[in-house]
């Protein structure tokens, strides 16, 4: 019988990262929570709160995109 896996991979992407996002990452990992985290963990753990952020935000009636990425 097959185990199910805990976490199942869907896509796999790449992305270039902003200095600013790299130096966030790399201070998580200083954490002692995330110290022991790849740092794909942290960038889908990342990716995840700032996804919920979003849609809170959305439902909220904020329809305003709050990026700091200028073009």
């Amino acid at each position: 019988m097959a185990r199910p896996t805990k976490n199942l991979c869907y896509k796999r992407l790449t992305i270039y990262l902003t200095e600013e996002l790299d130096e966030a990452v790399l201070e998580l990992r200083r954490t002692r929570e995330y110290c022991r985290c790849s740092y794909a963990e942290i960038i889908r753990v990342m990716m995840t709160e700032g996804a919920k952020a979003i849609k809170e935000r959305l439902q909220s009636g904020d329809r305003k995109p709050q990026s700091s990425i200028q073009p």
